[in-house]
């Protein structure tokens, strides 16, 4: 697992954040999470039409990403990453006029784009007398494997088939037609090059939000092993009540890390990365 978080201050003033988490599958799947954490950004910012197309530059950013991460040493036929990111675009308020009279309010916008299972959630508060204890949470992203429904039928109109892993497992897999390879949990994944013949795709959703000051609180970043056994609503209300703070997602993620402990029959723990952001009170 990896993540990232960056800031930059806009010329005209506002600022543009990125945070992102990936998570690696494979022999080499490390490898995979740590070339995509440091490619995807620098691919993203190096483009010009960021601020202008920030959709279209996301997915630019993914494409040029995969490509890259084909070319690399290490496997990536058998090994790939998930990779959600989010954008923060805080634009301030038009120069004032001549009454010295701002000519427009300040805008801010979440743009989220992701491969795979690592989710993204938004928290928004109801009210103001008890904002730990009022809040909504809205998930930004879907998991894209094969239990999903449009996920599942993407795969078999691109000539994957779903099946159970085994006759005696509940867990679904995307497979080559009459193989038994690759076995993936995945429906999007950057690398895993050996499933794109059976459907397995490295363009990710896009979607946009138009962020609320005061409303909108709190983003919340992280790999599929957080929320196992910790619902959206249940990670976001910890982190709310708590307040934000490393010590307290590094408890969240430590609270998600002994429950897999005392659930496997081996003790394995899954990967578990979260990077968490208090979203702008004023425009």
């Amino acid at each position: 697992d990896d993540f990232v978080a960056a800031r930059h201050a806009l010329v005209h003033g506002g600022h543009i954040a990125l945070y992102g988490v990936f998570d690696g599958h494979g022999p080499a799947g490390h490898s995979c999470a740590a070339f995509a954490r440091g490619a995807l950004p620098e691919s993203l910012f190096g483009q010009r039409t960021l601020l202008l197309k920030p959709e279209d530059t996301l997915r630019e950013a993914f494409r040029h990403t995969h490509a890259s991460l084909l070319e690399q040493p290490f496997d990536t036929t058998h090994s790939g990453t998930t990779a959600t990111l989010a954008l923060v675009l805080s634009l301030p308020a038009a120069a004032e006029g001549e009454a010295g009279r701002s000519t427009g309010a300040g805008e801010a916008w979440l743009f989220i784009a992701h491969v795979g299972d690592s989710r993204a959630i938004l928290a928004s508060h109801r009210g103001v007398s008890d904002p730990s204890a009022a809040f909504t949470v809205t998930a930004l992203t879907k998991d894209h494997r094969p239990e999903d429904a449009e996920e599942a039928e993407r795969v078999r109109q691109s000539g994957g088939q779903i099946r159970r892993l085994r006759e005696t497992s509940g867990a679904m897999r995307v497979f080559a037609p009459g193989q038994d390879r690759p076995g993936l949990a995945l429906t999007r994944s950057l690398g895993a090059s050996g499933a794109s013949t059976c459907g397995v795709s490295a363009e990710p959703e896009v979607s946009a939000y138009r962020l609320r000051p005061g409303v909108d609180a709190l983003l919340l970043l992280g790999t599929d092993g957080l929320f196992e056994f910790c619902s959206n609503s249940g990670a976001a209300g910890q982190l709310l009540r708590d307040g934000m703070s490393t010590a307290s997602l590094e408890a969240l993620c430590g609270a998600s890390r002994e429950l897999w402990s005392k659930s496997s029959y081996n003790e394995t723990v899954d990967d578990i990365t979260a990077i968490a952001a208090s979203l702008p009170s004023e425009a």
